[in-house]
């Protein structure tokens, strides 16, 4: 799937979702995982933490989900779920600092 889709392919799976199509969620968190980790992994240095936080970006999203506003990106949305729950770890556990020789040993 590709890694940014338009608007209207946003909207008409979460319409798939809402009414309840199995695996409907999946091509969302297929579509957009790699992102919201990369975001997460930038901004605490850890992978652990990034997993994690990619994780919990997708459940808020998927319990959420009757609240999101469709006249909107799908995109942007969960985003910014993404960002408010990396700042909130970072403000609670800190950044991890790791210098570039210890990622790789």
């Amino acid at each position: 799937m590709r890694f940014l889709m338009i608007q209207t392919e946003e909207n008409q799976i979460v319409q798939r979702v809402l009414q309840g199509e199995s695996g409907a969620f999946a091509d969302l968190v297929d579509a957009f995982k790699g992102m919201i980790f990369n975001l997460a992994f930038r901004m605490t240095g850890s992978r652990q933490d990034a997993e994690d936080l990619s994780q919990e970006t997708f459940i808020r999203a998927y319990k959420s989900l009757r609240q999101f506003d469709q006249r909107k990106r799908f995109f942007t949305w969960i985003y910014t779920i993404g960002l408010n729950l990396i700042r909130n770890h970072i403000k609670k556990h800190g950044r991890e600092i790791t210098r570039g020789d210890e990622m790789f040993a």
